[in-house]
């Protein structure tokens, strides 16, 4: 993997991750390279190689369809990303790490040799890792923040309703049913994408703290409780 080709989008976006878990402002400035030339020119302005390479191995899922860019963004998120190490033997360790990095309590559905799965569950959203395999690992953290939208939504909708009541102007029946959909929509767009930027950016870290932690441990092991 470390001899894969990048384009300049995916160099901007794993020098900016790798700088952000890092926190450095400090760049290198690479175009046209491979993996293992930008961890050399990242270790040249003080970053750690390793950072880079987890980045580098981040995948985002495709979701949101058509309506995502209307609405401002998914309400699903999912990144993934391989590990050539086993699951770490410190399973309490790596709960702890996931739920400070994503800021929610959650419970630890599996705890296998093989496979361990994590979740959280607060009713309007979930969270979800899982990371899973033998010699090599699987991590897929996944997000659905349907419940958000909706709630968000609802509240620029009744908001909407409200001043639409006292407008001393009629809208008609066109725009009125055209007002509550559209409106609302257009009141919560700037907000849920600046959620939503977020969201990425904490499942991105979620993610790569799952790979350093397979990276850490020595042998398969379960002991999360």
């Amino acid at each position: 993997m470390t001899e894969r080709k990048l384009v300049p989008a995916e160099v901007d976006s794993i020098l900016e991750i790798a700088a952000r878990r890092e926190g450095s402002t400090t760049l290198p400035a690479r175009r046209d390279v491979t993996v293992s030339q930008l961890m050399e020119a990242a270790a040249e302005v003080g970053l750690d190689p390793a950072e880079v390479r987890r980045a580098a191995a981040l995948v985002p899922v495709p979701s949101g369809g058509p309506l995502a860019g209307l609405l401002g963004g998914p309400a699903q998120r999912a990144f993934r990303a391989s590990s050539p190490s086993p699951l770490p033997v410190d399973r309490r360790s790596l709960r702890t790490s996931i739920e400070a990095v994503l800021g929610r309590s959650g419970e630890v559905l599996v705890d296998e040799p093989s496979r361990w799965e994590w979740r959280e569950d607060h009713g309007i959203g979930r969270t979800r890792v899982v990371i899973h395999g033998d010699d090599a690992t699987d991590v897929e953290v996944t997000a659905d923040r349907t419940g958000h939208y909706f709630v968000a939504w609802l509240a620029a909708f009744l908001g909407w309703a409200a001043i639409a009541a006292t407008l001393p102007v009629p809208m008609g029946i066109a725009g009125t049913v055209a007002g509550f959909f559209a409106i609302p929509i257009a009141l919560v767009w700037p907000f849920w994408r600046s959620r939503d930027r977020a969201l990425r950016r904490r499942l991105e870290d979620a993610t790569l703290t799952a790979l350093r932690a397979t990276e850490s441990g020595t042998s398969h092991g379960g002991n999360a409780g």
